[in-house]
């Protein structure tokens, strides 16, 4: 990211004389710019685009992107060395097959916008490693730019195979959906798996999208995990699973979190309802399946990551909320990340008559993919789904903010564990129980709470509106305004509600109190809620201690080992102590939580502490409560030592 002047500092003053860029729809605008700049610098280069996010069916194409010479079909190592070998030379391109050109002037004349040459050529075995082959330049580069920032942590993308059997609707994955697998050689491969941990590269990055799919991917993983005990990296491994091998993806994924290589378990479930996941072109994978991995899942104690889409054709507010609850029926409570429908131009959603058909609406926005800083001037687009036959742009707002109201809620733990209790104790389902809340808590103007509601309400409103072209999907706090990190809707919610967490949970037990009738247990309860919950005021130097009248933390523990369905054990009635002494959080305990210190003030603390515990999705994971904690009867404690912090270090 950034302005093509910074961008290309470090190469003033040298000639350019090709120039390929891979254009995805977090960066398209950015290279396009940066493509207009080297073109002003230098007539003569060759500009070679090439990825998924270049919609080459539009009929402007080349007059909107006058600075592009050639775009590049699907996979582009073939076409691009011949491009390079023919740029010294004749330059005849139509000899070189794969390539999208600007029309002759005779082709213009005759209504042509884009001349195409002969189908493109793929490559079906693998030779060399770039990374091998170029090991001496990466490690170079790699040393330098840890010499700039000691802090900074290099990742990279790691290739073990091409293409996808499937066609999701909203997928283009490389442009190698619907396709055969074509797999790189083992040797290779763990040849690789050795160099990014020897060289201590922090995040990889699997580019497979079905890891999994194969036999050979369980040895993939056996390389990668001996390389880390060996080394110590790569420390986060992402991967796309596999959607149809149960038993292959469960171990696997077990095998990666017992190694530190993955903190979670990527469930891509995209939607839990039938038409939403037929419109998707999703029916061919078996949902049953995902719904095993999830159960093996939580058997193993792994934490998951539910993906989902909403706003595409057939989805509604109660399909996605329903898609939501139906994930906490099946015992995935952790994570939920919740994506807009994204249409790239090249993939099946982008289809015409795929439009025509769901009566597709779109508008072209700054979605929180592209901007994040409020120091980041990205013009950086994504095509996104806001109405359909089956909702209008009403109801998209309504999905957008509820369902993350809903995601902010119980991912976080804030009402997690009162849910989890008034569905186990008395029978509520979850899309009930949080109907309830939401409504009370938030939709209702006469709650102190519902201005929150509306402060997100109304930016989504305003962001897909006619007048929201120059907005961006994410929210700059108003309450910080030094705060260079704007926050999406679910951490927005969070940010307010941990703020002022005693008020929250005093309008969540009214509301309980009024929709469900008292509860004995309630006010124990919520004293566990509340005291498991890492808010702002939490500080590790102190430690926390909460008393609370019964062994929730047992009784929890019953519950994660029970058939979702079954109700647990009776309640422990009791005087425990809760004692909490922890200075991480995470499945790993790899989050600090350092926000206090000495002289720091109160909006730096605060600041630190929404990067820290509210943070990015797919890191929130564990992050914003304490898990695994332990209920002590009081009587223990004092036998132990006089404090009870004390005992819980010792325990």
């Amino acid at each position: 990211k950034g302005a093509p002047a910074d961008l290309l500092a470090p190469y003033d003053g040298q000639p350019v004389a090709v120039l390929g860029l891979s254009c995805y729809s977090w960066n398209t605008s950015t290279n396009m710019a940066l493509a207009a700049e080297v073109k002003r610098r230098n007539p003569d280069c060759i500009v070679v685009a090439g990825g998924p996010d270049l919609d080459i069916r539009s009929q402007d194409f080349f007059a909107r992107f006058p600075m592009v010479d050639i775009v590049v079909l699907r996979d582009g190592e073939l076409a691009f060395q011949r491009i390079l070998e023919q740029a010294t030379g004749m330059r005849d391109w139509n000899a070189i097959p794969g390539l999208v050109l600007r029309p002759s002037a005779e082709e213009r004349a005759n209504g042509r916008v884009a001349h195409e040459t002969a189908s493109p050529e793929l490559p079906q075995t693998f030779g060399p490693s770039p990374w091998l082959a170029n090991a001496a330049y990466l490690e170079a580069l790699m040393a330098r730019l840890r010499a700039e920032n000691p802090q900074r942590a290099i990742g990279i993308p790691w290739e073990i195979d091409r293409g996808c059997p499937y066609a999701c609707s909203f997928c283009d994955w490389g442009s190698n959906t619907r396709s055969k697998v074509r797999a790189i050689g083992l040797d290779r491969i763990r040849e690789e798996a050795d160099w990014i941990a020897r060289n201590r590269i922090q995040v990889t990055f699997l580019t497979a999208a079905n890891f999994g799919i194969l036999p050979r991917d369980e040895a993939i993983l056996d390389a990668i995990v001996a390389a880390k005990e060996a080394h110590g990296f790569p420390r986060v491994f992402i991967w796309n699973n596999a959607k149809n091998h149960v038993d292959r993806v469960a171990r696997m994924n077990a095998k990666a979190f017992r190694a530190g290589l993955v903190d979670f378990h990527i469930l891509s479930v995209q939607s839990l309802d039938d038409e939403v996941l037929a419109a998707m072109n999703r029916k061919q994978i078996d949902k049953k399946h995902l719904i095993a991995v999830a159960a093996r899942a939580r058997e193993e104690r792994i934490p998951c990551v539910a993906q989902l889409i909403f706003g595409g054709p057939a989805d509604t507010l109660d399909k996605f909320l329903g898609s939501l609850t139906a994930l906490m029926e099946l015992g995935v409570h952790d994570e939920y990340v919740a994506y807009p429908f994204d249409v790239l131009p090249n993939a099946p959603a982008s289809d015409p008559d795929y439009v025509a058909r769901w009566g597709i609406r779109t508008i072209v926005r700054r979605g929180s993919v592209n901007k994040r800083s409020t120091r980041e001037d990205s013009a950086d687009v994504s095509r996104i789904i806001v109405a359909t036959h089956s909702h209008d742009e009403d109801e998209f707002v309504e999905m957008y903010v509820r369902g993350r109201l809903l995601i902010a809620l119980h991912n976080s733990g804030l009402t997690q564990h009162l849910a989890r209790y008034w569905r186990h104790r008395h029978d509520v389902p979850y899309a009930d129980f949080y109907r309830l809340l939401i409504d009370a808590v938030f939709l209702n103007d006469a709650s102190e709470w519902h201005a929150v509601y509306r402060h997100c309400r109304d930016h989504i409103a305003r962001f897909v509106g006619p007048d929201g072209v120059d907005m961006v999907e994410t929210i700059t706090v108003p309450e910080l305004p030094d705060l260079d990190y704007q926050l999406s809707v679910e951490e927005y919610v969070l940010y307010r509600t941990m703020a002022e967490i005693d008020r929250f949970y005093a309008a969540v037990r009214a509301a309980l109190d009024h929709g469900h009738g008292p509860d004995p247990h309630l006010d124990s309860l919520i004293a566990f809620q509340r005291g498991v919950m890492i808010d702002p005021g939490y500080d590790p130097a102190e430690g926390r201690v909460v008393s609370i009248a019964h062994d929730w933390p047992a009784w929890f523990r019953q519950l994660e080992r029970s058939d979702v369905q079954s109700v647990p054990a009776q309640l422990i009635a009791g005087d425990f102590t809760l004692a909490i002494d922890r200075t991480h959080s995470g499945s790993h305990f790899q989050y600090p939580l350092n926000w206090h210190g000495a002289g720091r003030p109160p909006d730096e603390a605060m600041a630190l502490w929404i990067r820290q515990v509210v943070g990015k999705h797919y890191q929130r994971v564990e992050r914003a409560y304490f898990k695994n904690v332990e209920a002590m009867p009081r009587r223990v404690a004092e036998t132990q030592d006089s404090r009870p912090m004390e005992a819980a270090r010792g325990t």
